[in-house]
């Protein structure tokens, strides 16, 4: 989150800020998956799995599937989440 301070003047339909790629299921926590993909969606950045998706388990999918967290990255405003 510290490295994404100032970029949120640049984010909006059309042109996103990409942190880097979703480490959700490459061997974090449960709750460092949630928390990850939750931080994501409020910036409003790409959400690429960045994991081998034939193997992964069924909380990595259901923290990846998450409708509330998808329609926060997919509001139509684009406002990036700020701290």
């Amino acid at each position: 989150m510290d490295m994404q301070k100032g970029l949120r003047k640049y984010a909006g339909p059309g042109h996103w800020n990409d942190p880097d790629m979703l480490e959700v299921g490459n061997g974090l926590s449960e709750a460092e998956n949630r928390s990850h993909f939750s931080i994501w969606g409020m910036l409003a950045a790409p959400l690429i799995a960045g994991n081998d998706i034939r193997k992964m388990s069924k909380q990595t999918q259901a923290v990846l599937t998450n409708k509330d967290i998808i329609a926060i990255n997919q509001d139509p405003l684009g406002i990036q989440g700020f701290v």
